[in-house]
Formats: C-alpha cells, sequence, structure tokens
C-alpha cells in the first residue's frame, strides 16, 4: 500500500469509529446478538498473536499430533488425522475406502455443496435422498428405496448437530448390505447416540473446525476411524498433502483474530466496522469457500493439512468442548419452552449438540429476517437450498429439481436460531418470543 494513502486510511478509521460511538449512545445498541462464533476467548486471541510474532513453529509441529490425540481419546477412535477442512477429510475418506468412477454414495438430499464435490471429484455419483420434516435426515425407507447395486457407501449427516433417531437402523441395514458408513459429524462433536460419542458408529467419520462450528481453529478438519485398513490409508494420504503456506497461514490467524471482535456482543458495535476496514485495506479476508467450489471445481490448492499454528488454537478449544456443549443445549431447552410442540427438537435417545437450532417458519422468511435484524437478532438461513448455498450449479452435482420434495420446502422455510455460548438466558427467552410469532 503506498506510504501516501495512509491519512485517507486513518480519517476512514477514525470516522467508522466515530459512527460507532454514536451508535452505541443514541441507537442504545451495546450488546447484538452474534449468530456464530463464541468460542474464542482473550486468551486464545494471545495464542494465535504470539503463534503470528514466531513464524518458526507455523507448519509441522507437535502441536498437531495433540490435537488429533484429543480426537483419538474424546471420541474413542484408534485413528485420527487432521486436514485443512472437513471437506478435505472427507474425500480423503472417500479414497481410503477406494470409492470412485461409478460408485454410488448416498447422501441427504438437504446438505453443503461440499459434500457432494468431495463424491464428484472422486468421481463417484451422489444419491440424493429426500429428509424427514424436523428431522433434517432420511428415514430408513428412504435409504432401502435408495439403494442400488452399485451403492458402496452411505453419509449419515448431523445437520444443525442434530442426530437422527433411526442412526443405528440405517447402520444396521448398510452393514448387510457390505455399504460402508461415513458420519458426517461436522457440527456435532461431542453428540452422542444411545450413550456413544457420534464418530464412532460408523466405519469412519468427519469433524470441522472451521469459524462456525463447535470449536474453531479458523479453517481445519479431522477424520477418524477404527479400522485398521482405513486408518493406515488415511494416513499416507494425510502425508502426501502439503501445509498450507506461510500467507495462508498468517491470513487464517488474522482472521481469528478479528472473527473474536466481530462476533462479541458486546465489541461487534465497536470493532466490526474497523476491522472490517483493516480486512478489507490490507486484503485480510478469507472466505469459507471460494469460487472454484462454489462452481463444482476441483482444485489441488484445496488440498492441504492442518498446520501447527491452528492445530495449537485448536488445543486450547478443545479443553472447553463439553462446557460449550452443555451451554447450546441449555439454550436448546429455553428454546423447546416456548415454541410450540411440532417445532420442537425431540432427543429420543439421542444427545445432540444444537450447533443452531433450526425452526421452520409460516411466514415470508426475508421479512423475518429483517425484522430481526432491526431488533439486533441476526437469525441464520442454513440451508437456504437443498445444496446449500443457493445459486451452486445444481445440474453439475447430479440433483434433479423435484427429486426430494420435502427437503426443498424445508429449504424455502427454515430458519436457525443462535445457541452459541454468547447466548444467555434472557437473549434465548427474547429470540424464542419473536420467533414463535411467525411460526402460525
Amino acid at each position: 500500500m503506498n506510504i501516501l494513502s495512509f491519512p485517507k486510511v486513518i480519517n476512514s478509521v477514525f470516522k467508522l469509529y466515530a459512527e460507532s460511538f454514536y451508535s452505541l449512545i443514541y441507537d442504545g445498541k451495546i450488546k447484538t446478538v452474534p449468530l456464530s462464533g463464541g468460542t474464542v476467548n482473550m486468551e486464545d486471541i494471545f495464542t494465535a498473536l504470539r503463534i503470528l510474532l514466531d513464524r518458526s513453529s507455523w507448519k509441522d509441529g507437535s502441536k498437531i499430533n495433540i490435537f488429533e490425540e484429543f480426537y483419538r481419546q474424546y471420541i474413542n477412535t484408534d485413528y485420527a488425522f487432521s486436514f485443512n477442512g472437513a471437506r478435505v477429510a472427507l474425500r480423503a475418506i472417500l479414497e481410503a475406502m477406494d470409492i470412485g468412477t461409478g460408485d454410488d454414495v448416498i447422501l441427504p438430499g438437504y446438505t453443503c455443496v461440499v459434500v457432494p464435490n468431495a463424491i464428484l471429484f472422486r468421481k463417484a455419483n451422489p444419491v440424493y435422498v429426500d429428509i424427514e420434516k424436523n428431522k433434517y435426515s432420511f428415514s430408513t425407507e428412504q435409504f432401502l428405496k435408495n439403494l442400488t447395486n452399485k451403492t458402496k457407501a452411505v453419509i449419515i449427516q448431523y445437520t444443525y448437530g442434530i442426530v437422527p433417531d433411526n442412526v443405528e437402523a440405517i447402520i444396521q441395514l448398510a452393514r448387510e448390505r457390505n455399504i460402508k458408513v461415513i458420519e458426517d459429524c461436522a457440527p456435532a462433536l461431542g453428540a452422542e447416540y444411545k450413550g456413544k460419542k457420534v464418530g464412532m458408529l460408523g466405519e469412519a467419520a468427519i469433524f470441522s473446525t472451521e469459524q462456525t462450528k463447535c470449536i474453531s481453529t479458523q479453517f481445519g478438519g479431522i477424520a477418524v476411524t477404527n479400522d485398521s485398513q482405513i486408518g493406515e490409508r488415511l494416513a499416507k494420504i494425510q502425508r502426501s498433502l502439503p501445509f498450507p503456506e506461510d500467507s495462508q497461514i498468517r491470513l487464517r490467524l488474522f482472521q481469528f483474530i478479528f472473527n473474536y471482535f466481530n462476533w462479541h456482543p458486546s465489541l461487534s458495535s465497536w470493532f466490526k466496522p474497523i476491522t472490517s476496514k483493516i480486512q478489507s485495506i490490507f486484503d485480510l479476508y478469507i472466505q469459507n469457500m471460494n469460487e472454484q467450489e462454489l462452481s463444482c471445481i476441483e482444485s489441488p490448492k484445496n488440498y492441504s493439512r492442518i498446520p501447527n499454528a491452528l492445530a495449537s488454537l485448536g488445543i486450547r478449544q478443545l479443553k472447553n468442548i463439553d462446557r460449550y456443549n452443555e451451554h447450546r443445549r441449555t439454550i436448546a431447552e429455553i428454546y423447546n419452552g416456548i415454541l410450540p410442540s411440532y417445532t420442537r427438537i425431540l432427543e429420543n435417545g439421542c444427545k445432540h449438540t444444537y450447533l443452531r437450532y433450526p425452526v421452520l417458519i409460516s411466514a415470508d422468511r426475508d421479512f423475518v429476517l429483517n425484522k430481526a435484524s432491526k431488533e439486533g437478532i441476526p437469525l441464520g438461513e442454513w440451508f437456504n437450498s437443498v445444496i446449500h448455498p443457493k445459486g451452486v450449479p445444481i445440474n453439475k452435482l447430479m440433483y434433479k429439481p423435484g427429486s426430494c420434495p420435502q427437503a426443498e420446502k424445508v429449504a424455502d422455510k427454515v430458519i436457525n436460531l443462535p445457541t452459541n455460548p454468547h447466548i444467555t438466558i434472557r437473549d434465548a427467552e427474547k429470540i424464542g418470543n419473536f420467533i414463535v410469532q411467525f411460526l402460525r
């Protein structure tokens, strides 16, 4: 950046700071309800700053194995391998299972683009199965209906951190037919099915440590398995992948720090305009999904391992995972007490993580989202399409419109209520009472 532009930068930052101060004093916007985040604290920020100042341990290092070992012990699996993201971990699992050209992989017809992308990048075929309302996963009947002699794997997806109550039945049916079971636990670290942690129920599983998940390393994912053959292959795949370049690691550390201020309920009003300006000026912003992924184009640049720098952040966060999950469950209980019975998420022998609490509304979603935003309640709309986000080329993803009618209805009507550690009981009561007026 040209040195002559610094006065303009300082002037812009000062103006934004003044506007934030005016908003706080005159609009009373002292606190906003954050939709995501909440797992990062000031000690994490100081850790990130220390790492930024010491490049010697950015890539390889002992923290990676410590990070993976936590998953091995916490999930009770024999193998755990860290990657750049859960999508990379999923592709690695498919490769380790030797799933490829011409094979069918069953998944819910209500998912994120990175899941079918991983299947397609292995030249396999995603087979979308319609979901059950309020369960956000497919029934055993729909699963059986979509089986073919080419079906090699099924992905059980714990959308929103909600565990389907038919997991055991799906796994039993799959094993009777020699079909591999992959658990998509991206939003469900710490969730349980009949007393067992999810991630140890099938042949393999993936977890995410991306910025909006149960913990955050900004970017990252884990593949776990108890199968020795799959484990040995995953180890080989992981060793073949590089670490991100220094510039990418630096960018992710900055983003990790900025997100703390951007998503903090009391600090965001002060700092979000400023940090956003700084990120824009110095190009310190990185997208969760790049244009290639959104266009269903495979890029070797996406395949890498989690670096030591980000694993260090994850170790700190993992120590608090049970506390974070208990908080989310407490908030979900508040919502359950306010919302009508037909919208509640039931336990049925499952222990959910409630990364977000989904509700199907009868009113126009955009109207509700706008009204909520004006009241300082940023609601979410995961997933706003059968393949999230809206606008991805579903024809390239082999999805046929109308093939999953229930999923399409849910995508049009779903709204997510926040549950993260920043949400207080008072916040939850306010949000629940706000949303209930749009359910009738």
